[in-house]
């Protein structure tokens, strides 16, 4: 796999910082002296070395850094020799536009691409796969990252890299999107009012929306906007569940502070269903935990002074797992509202008849014996830390702001 080193003026690294990111996520090796010049290293020896060894040169050029004086130069003359020892029609040496500037002195003999217009992230992605082609080049990685973008490409989503997030138009909404490869997370969100707009029996009623209403997706604050946000594991993503995923969003997109949005039943059972079903699934309780109590659709199990309950919604092919926040005191509801952004993972926190609660959903039909046990583990986790720091892990693309 071909390294991709990163060309930039330092007055451009918070914009550029993202597409090193980016493509990570997507399998490909980046180099970026921000990420990968190690502590005691001399820095001009590492990056020349990193320079003369990569399979593609980015030239990061912006309205800031177009005749920047300093160690850039020395880069991109190190580059444009490398390019000579290329065939003409080679793709090696990428200028990328973060605004509208022009190419200075021999940059401007190869075509840019401007990653701040739509599409231009996909141009960029397709011209490296040429490029791959060209000379043969190892494929990156697997990475359902990529795979990800490949099905916005193919529905004609476009897509961006802004400050905070991946974004991309879906149904004419914008979502924007963020990864976290530690916790193997995906989050797709989208703004839905200020939060300043919603009085605290509205931000109620959003949590009691997240008990049930929401279904995949979920009310959820950062800072002051308050977003519908949906959350699954990045590696067993499936193309069904982010398009079922984005869709409920979208639907809460339209929410008010004077109306909760319900979101319908969304799409069919993903590719990668397994056919669980009920049994299999009580199967798996009973195997697994001790004293379990069934009534009707549901089992009732302890785990670490937690109860919980098992929902089986055969129907609607949905599971659901609650576990009631016992307290003493008033909750502060805006605080529920910002543990969903950053606090909890799969789960969310919710309102059930007012009393505040810890609840998971997923489609029952792709639901398998370790994500039953992880969700479970998910559940009591969140009872147990409700109110504490219960940090879902770094999300990489966020790390610019830095929260």
């Amino acid at each position: 796999m071909a390294r991709i080193f990163i060309s930039y003026a330092h007055d451009d690294q918070e914009r550029v910082a993202p597409i090193y990111l980016f493509l990570r996520l997507l399998g490909h090796s980046p180099w970026m002296d921000t990420f990968d010049l190690l502590p005691g290293q001399r820095w001009e020896i590492a990056i020349g070395q990193a320079l003369k060894q990569s399979g593609f040169i980015l030239l990061a050029i912006s309205s800031r850094s177009t005749g920047k004086r300093g160690f850039i130069q020395k880069e991109i003359r190190i580059a444009l020799d490398l390019a000579k020892e290329m065939l003409n029609e080679d793709i090696y040496l990428i200028p990328v536009r973060l605004d509208e500037c022009h190419c200075p002195g021999e940059i401007a003999q190869f075509q840019y691409v401007d990653v701040f217009e739509q599409d231009g992230l996909i141009r960029l992605l397709k011209a490296l796969e040429t490029g791959r082609h060209q000379r043969d080049i190892r494929p990156p990685g697997e990475s359902n990252a990529r795979n990800l973008v490949g099905w916005l490409s193919k529905h004609g989503g476009s897509v961006m890299m802004g400050k905070r997030a991946l974004e991309f138009t879906f149904s004419d909404v914008r979502l924007q999107c963020m990864f976290d490869t530690n916790a193997d997370r995906m989050r797709l969100f989208v703004p839905v009012a200020a939060k300043e707009q919603f009085t605290t029996p509205e931000v109620k009623k959003l949590l009691e929306a997240n008990f049930l209403d929401t279904r995949d997706a979920r009310y959820a604050c950062d800072g002051e906007v308050v977003y519908a946000a949906f959350l699954h594991p990045l590696s067993s993503l499936s193309e069904v569940q982010f398009y079922r995923g984005a869709r409920c969003i979208q639907q809460l997109h339209g929410s008010s502070s004077e109306a909760c949005g319900r979101v319908e039943p969304v799409g069919q059972a993903s590719s990668q269903s397994l056919n669980t079903t009920e049994e299999m699934v009580i199967d798996w309780i009973k195997d697994n935990y001790a004293n379990v109590q069934f009534e009707g659709d549901s089992a009732q199990i302890r785990q670490k002074g937690v109860e919980l309950r098992l929902t089986l919604n055969g129907s609607l092919s949905q599971i659901r797992i609650t576990a009631t926040i016992q307290r003493k005191d008033r909750p502060d509801y805006g605080k529920i509202l910002d543990a969903n952004f950053h606090s909890v993972l799969d789960p969310r926190y919710a309102l059930n008849e007012g009393s505040p609660c810890v609840v998971y959903h997923h489609g029952l039909s792709e639901m398998d014996e370790g994500l039953l046990f992880s969700a479970v583990d998910q559940v009591v986790t969140a009872a147990l830390t409700f109110g504490k720091e219960n940090t879902s892990g770094a999300w990489i693309l966020r790390r610019l702001d830095g929260q």
